[in-house]
């Protein structure tokens, strides 16, 4: 009977282990990495990428970060935050050459063990097996589709979420190196992108148990004191201080809370509420799920972690002030809320009265539409015309280190990124203020690239090459070729 029933009592195992899920996702999302930026947010992930690629061909000094569409400076200082990502995807460069994959891979890697990391939280914070749950609701969200992209918004709540785990592992067992491990983890992930800061909140649970020593609470808090004057120093010291020195545009603008109140309760409430009730999850039911736990919550009184729940929600709501209108038109800006609706989630999916064969029917069945939606946004279309941007340059005679105006849309450096040169970016207002071009011929502009799908209007100089998406121009020359008297 033993060889029978073994099989099962294994399959059994694996089905509810959060470790076999993980890897299962990380192996399922091993495809169609290496290929280029497209179709959602390409623009963030240019950013990141052409900050690791001036790492990689320029040197690399993690403090002074560099843009390649910051004009005759370029490339240029670029206040952002925390390049960790791009500091690994420059070393994996230096082995194996600058591919798509390398960024995309970290970050991938790095979502899913977080994804593992956050179902043993859970776990931890319920006091019962809730991880699996919560984990397989986070992996039916955005978040997942996020994942795999050049952008550092799930690594950072990956890293911040080990790193919470490992500090809660210290304050039930006194392990010291978990608690340096800890502490650094959330220091990487805060620098990467300071909203996943929010995550440290799931701490209340822990701190607020008597039985844990004041002696440890008193060391996570120092060790977490140490990465917020890090993270405060990086954010509100050397961001300006690199902004005070560059000509670059800045990557966000902050507004005040007053107007950021404003804009979230008069402007854009609805907007701003749909990132919650359907964006994150793709549907609805999740969310009632977590509304649902919340709910479960007080009824029982579980203060300790309602204290957190509290704590992360106000935290998160002050960042969406200081967003302006930003967050009601980005949906990704919601990831680092979207742990804590999985937890209750997750939570609610746990009951003892809930077959626990059901209940992952049920969250993998809510899980299908984000994946499917997040398959679609990964099954790129490798021929990209921009790709051929580099050698379309190239063959005009274009050298390398020739500073050059690109046409694409407010402050995105995809265009540039792939003509693999520096210079201005140019939106279509630019372009029609032909007395514009004055100026930056006199800071050594020559050679303008136009993407005719957003401006195929006829501009006033020599065209050195026209094919189906770009238009190549010479702006020290009339449409003649004769040369321009400014």
């Amino acid at each position: 009977m033993l060889p029978k029933t073994l099989p099962t009592i294994t399959l059994e195992r694996s089905v509810f282990s959060p470790a076999f899920w993980a890897v299962l996702l990380f192996l399922s999302g091993l495809f169609f990495l290496d290929l280029p930026f497209h179709g959602d947010h390409v623009q963030r992930q240019a950013v990141t990428a052409t900050i690791a690629r001036n790492f990689y061909e320029l040197g690399l000094n993690p403090m002074y970060p560099t843009m390649n569409i910051c004009g005759e400076t370029s490339p240029n200082y670029f206040a952002t935050e925390f390049p960790f990502l791009q500091i690994l995807m420059t070393f994996g460069y230096y082995i194996f050459g600058e591919e798509y994959w390398i960024g995309r891979l970290i970050n991938w890697a790095v979502y899913c063990l977080g994804l593992w990391f956050f179902a043993g939280l859970c776990d931890k914070l319920m006091k019962r097996p809730v991880g699996l749950f919560s984990m397989l609701f986070m992996v039916g969200s955005i978040a997942t589709m996020f994942g795999r992209k050049i952008m550092p918004d799930t690594f950072s709540v990956a890293l911040v979420t080990i790193g919470v785990y490992f500090l809660y592992d210290y304050l039930q067992r006194g392990r010291h190196w978990w608690l340096i491990l800890g502490g650094v983890l959330v220091a990487l992930g805060v620098l990467s992108k300071i909203p996943s800061v929010v995550v440290i909140c799931l701490l209340s649970v822990p701190v607020l148990t008597r039985e844990i020593s004041w002696r440890r609470k008193v060391n996570v808090f120092v060790v977490l004191g140490i990465g917020g004057l890090l993270s405060a120093g990086w954010y509100f010291a050397w961001m300006p201080h690199l902004q005070a020195l560059t000509r670059c545009a800045p990557l966000i603008y902050p507004v005040s809370l007053a107007e950021g109140f404003r804009i979230f309760f008069f402007d854009a409430l609805g907007d701003s509420l749909h990132r919650f009730h359907i964006l994150a999850f793709c549907g609805p039911i999740p969310a009632y799920l977590f509304l649902a736990g919340v709910a479960l919550a007080v009824y029982r009184r579980e203060w300790k972690i309602l204290a957190g729940t509290l704590a992360y929600a106000l935290i998160f709501l002050l960042f969406i002030f200081k967003t302006g209108p930003v967050f009601s038109t980005h949906n990704y800006y919601v990831i680092p809320f979207i742990p804590l609706m999985a937890l209750y989630a997750g939570k609610m999916l746990s009951q003892p009265w809930l077959p626990r064969w059901l209940a992952l029917v049920i969250v993998l069945g809510l899980a299908y539409q984000p994946l499917s939606y997040g398959y679609r946004d990964i099954n790129l279309v490798p021929e990209i015309p921009a790709l051929e941007l580099d050698a379309l340059l190239t063959a005009a005679g274009v050298p390398k280190d020739e500073l050059i105006m690109v046409h694409d849309v407010w402050m995105n450096p995809t265009n540039m990124y792939y003509a693999h040169r520096r210079g201005w970016f140019a939106d279509g207002s630019t372009l029609d203020h032909h007395n514009w071009m004055v100026s930056y011929r006199r800071l050594g502009l020559r050679f303008l690239v136009v993407d005719k799908s957003r401006y195929d209007k006829p501009l006033p100089y020599y065209i050195i090459t026209d094919d189906e998406v770009f238009r190549l121009y010479d702006v020290t020359k009339t449409p003649e070729g004769d040369l321009v008297r400014d």
